[in-house]
């Protein structure tokens, strides 16, 4: 448990608060003004320190980290485009030294078709490492879009787990979220009846290293101002699978949901039913509340540490029947935001509470401080369960 606990290294509540409905960190993404022709760079860079420790004076470890991303887009014309985007990190610290050889080989294991994650340096007490998590050529006119390359998809309706996300999927125990690479594939987006319909039609091929693991895979999916609503289905890695996601508001009260089936291709491999529901509200004061349950039918009892680094099945990311979460936030200025998590692993008994607050200092610098708290239920209560702290500054260019 512990070296798992090393390498979450960064706490994944500072993405679950924020991260997810963040969709890439890209400053271009959704934003037409800056799609004018030629060349335009962007990035950030951020300074993380990270603190875990049951008694701040007795066994308190800590890292460190330097982390940069940079983001290339060249538009050519009105339908032709090309994004990409480079992160290197350093990291240092007592908690690295514990697991270096173990962190820096995990980084590079994956069932990417290309591998594009590289360790620069790895020395006793540091790690340089460097990929290229997003590279892709896009041909887009009013009814139609074709992207070719490393690209990441968004095809979740919830916000904490995501059994529908077929590609890109990841553990929210995993290590830096947000900055998940992409994966190298062909999508083929179209809109039913026009331009201007509601519905679209998602057609994607994944090619891995071995035909029978790679993805073919569509969704039709319906998108109004208040509603959203998906049918997906087909090949993907060890299993067939199928499911439907919604999301929609009644009054004010948002309800989403996504329920996946796996059928194994093979004896070795485990059915599995997955069916995710959330619940948020945002009150005229801007505070915002969530709760979210997902039920998995056939947990598998363990996965290894580097499972949370690679492109597996979401089945395989889960290893309890039944886990609830619940995530609350409030905008106490213009600038800066609190806000809480939760999340209770029914089966282990395992409690994860955080604490946050961000606040945008400029324009261009952000601050973010965390406080987690993470084990059995009993050791959370009297105190003696491990305790994390995170403090990030990121400057964005």
């Amino acid at each position: 448990m512990y070296k798992r606990i090393i390498l979450i290294l960064f706490i994944f509540f500072s993405q679950l608060s924020f991260g997810q409905w963040n969709k890439s960190g890209n400053p271009f993404y959704g934003n037409k003004a800056n799609r004018s022709s030629g060349i335009q760079i962007g990035g950030f860079l951020r300074f993380v320190n990270y603190q875990q420790y049951t008694k701040w004076n007795e066994d308190r470890y800590s890292d460190y980290a330097i982390h940069n991303k940079l983001f290339v887009y060249q538009q050519f014309d009105a339908n032709n485009s090309i994004y990409g985007s480079i992160q290197n990190r350093l990291i240092f610290g007592e908690a690295y030294n514990l697991n270096a050889s173990g962190y820096a080989n995990s980084l590079l294991q994956n069932n990417d078709l290309v591998n594009l994650s590289f360790i620069v340096k790895e020395e006793n007490n540091y790690l340089i490492h460097s990929e290229i998590d997003l590279l892709y050529y896009k041909w887009e006119s009013k009814s139609t879009r074709v992207k070719i390359g490393r690209q990441r998809y968004y095809w979740n309706q919830s916000f904490i787990w995501n059994p529908n996300n077929y590609l890109n999927t990841y553990s929210v125990l995993g290590y830096d979220v947000v900055n998940r690479s992409g994966v190298e594939s062909i999508s083929i987006r179209t809109k039913l009846g026009g331009a201007r319909s509601k519905w679209n039609m998602d057609v994607v091929y994944a090619p891995h290293k071995t035909m029978d693991e790679s993805i073919v895979t569509s969704r039709l999916h319906y998108k109004s101002k208040r509603t959203e609503f998906q049918l997906l289905g087909g090949s993907i890695l060890n299993d067939y699978s199928g499911g439907l996601g919604f999301s929609t508001y009644i009054n004010e009260t948002g309800i989403s949901g996504e329920v996946t089936y796996f059928k194994a291709k093979s004896d070795d491999g485990f059915d599995a039913l997955l069916i995710d529901l959330s619940t948020y509200y945002q009150f005229p004061s801007k505070l915002f509340l969530l709760g979210e349950i997902l039920y998995h039918s056939n947990p598998q009892e363990y996965f290894t540490p580097t499972d949370i680094f690679t492109n597996r099945s979401v089945k395989h990311l889960i290893t309890n029947k039944l886990q609830i979460a619940g995530i609350m936030q409030y905008p106490i200025s213009k600038r800066t935001t609190i806000g809480a998590s939760v999340l209770y692993y029914l089966d282990d008994e395992y409690t994860s509470a955080n604490a946050f607050i961000n606040s945008k200092l400029t324009k261009r610098i952000e601050f973010y401080l965390s406080y987690n708290i993470f084990g059995q239920a009993e050791t959370v209560i009297d105190g003696q369960s491990r305790k994390y702290a995170l403090a990030q500054l990121a400057i964005s260019f």
